[in-house]
Parts: structure tokens; C-alpha cells; sequence
């Protein structure tokens, strides 16, 4: 059974018009829809917005349903060159809004007591970096960081950038469902579209215009990736 999490209702939109969903199951306030595809079980959940409500979508699925291993997927900003249309696969994951470094001689985006990074499953990297090629999208590998919120300014990100300069993306979910997917000891990838590209001033107004689209558009590959 493959697990899939998205936050945003664009994003599980993407998936619900490419599968039939044959049992919706609620959580506290999380929706898991049970589907299948090319014979995998499936189970789409939509765990809502930020790292939080990320790492408790993450923790249901993986305890209520015997998950094999875990895709996130959704809507990403994209840190240049990455442009917007572009397919990004986090091949590490960290935290971006992490600072411990004035009590801890640890670099800023990593928590106590963690690694800095969370590495995506290299079979699956593999995989998905085949079907990227073999359908011919505009793609990045690199790393993936989360923080809660919105970001438009690379400055934000000049911490982590400064240890760990191949950042490809910056959303809000995927460092908790890594983190939540290592704890399980469950296998992971992040696939994300880029909406939107960091500096860009035009972002927001980018974004709005675009994400719906892109979100479509990364479903539709991650279904492809799934085929194998």
C-alpha cells in the first residue's frame, strides 16, 4: 500500500480526478481517501497546511494503514535556476525556520537530537528521476527545505543555503512528513511542482494564476512514477 500526502484541497484535487476513490475515512480532522492504481492500494490524504498538520497526517496514515512507503506531493517554491513548471525531487530533505545555533553547536535548520537531513529513499529517487527522463519533464534534484510559511525572499533561506547550496525548493510540509516517515522506518520521496519561483516579483500573483495547474501536473507524473 503506497501512501500519498498533500496538503493543499488544489493539490488532492489533482489526484481525486485521476483515481476512483472507493472509501473516504476520517481521522480527527484528516481525510484519507482509499483508492488504487495499476494494482497498488492507495490511500491520498489530505493533512492541510504547514508542518504540523503534515507530521499528524504522516503519523495517522503510517499507523492506521500498513503503508510500504510514502510519496508527498504538491506545490513547491522554487529556488532559481528552478523556474516555474519545473518538477523538483527532494533527494534530502531539511528544516528551513530551525535555529538552535546559540545553544547547540549544531548548523541552523537542523534539531536537536536529529540529523540535519532526512534522505529520501535512494530506490525510489532512482525511479523517479527514470520516469522524469523517459517523459521528458523539466526537472531538479537537490534539497527540499520546509518552513511554516509563505517564503518570496531568498534572504530567508541564507542560513541553509549557506551549508547546503543545492536547495532545488522551499514549501511547508515535507521535512515533517520525512521526519515523520524515518521515524516509522518507512520509505519516502518528495515530488513537487514548482508554482511559484523565490525573488520573483511577481510571485504571488504567479502563483495564483498557475497552481492549479501545476498541481494537475504533478499528480499526473507521480501517477506515471507509480507505474513504474
Amino acid at each position: 500500500m503506497i501512501g500519498i500526502i498533500a496538503a493543499m484541497d488544489k493539490e488532492v484535487a489533482g489526484w481525486l480526478e485521476l483515481v476512483a476513490v472507493r472509501e473516504i475515512v476520517t481521522i480527527a480532522d484528516k481525510t484519507f481517501y482509499l483508492s488504487s492504481y495499476e494494482g497498488d492500494e492507495l490511500v491520498i490524504a489530505q493533512s492541510g497546511i504547514g508542518k504540523v498538520n503534515a507530521a499528524i497526517t504522516a503519523a495517522l496514515l503510517l499507523s492506521r494503514f500498513p503503508i510500504d512507503y510514502v510519496v508527498n506531493t504538491g506545490v513547491a517554491g522554487g529556488v532559481l535556476p528552478a523556474q516555474t513548471g519545473d518538477l523538483v525531487v527532494g533527494d534530502r530533505i531539511l528544516y528551513a525556520d530551525v535555529d538552535l545555533t546559540k545553544i547547540d553547536p549544531i548548523p541552523y535548520g537542523q534539531m536537536a537530537g536529529e540529523a540535519l537531513y532526512a534522505l529520501a529513499d535512494p530506490v525510489l529517487l532512482s525511479r523517479a528521476e527514470a520516469a522524469l527522463v523517459r517523459l521528458g519533464y523539466s526537472y531538479r534534484i537537490g534539497a527540499i527545505a520546509s518552513a511554516d510559511r509563505f517564503t518570496t525572499d531568498k534572504s530567508d533561506l541564507a542560513a541553509v543555503l549557506s551549508h547546503t547550496p543545492d536547495i532545488v525548493a522551499c514549501d511547508m510540509e515535507s521535512m515533517a512528513v520525512a521526519m515523520a516517515a524515518v521515524k516509522f522506518d518507512k520509505p519516502f520521496i518528495v515530488i513537487r511542482g514548482v508554482s511559484d519561483v523565490i525573488d520573483d516579483p511577481h510571485q504571488v500573483d504567479g502563483y495564483r494564476d498557475v497552481v492549479s495547474d501545476i498541481c494537475r501536473k504533478t499528480a499526473a507524473f507521480v501517477r506515471s512514477f507509480l507505474r513504474g
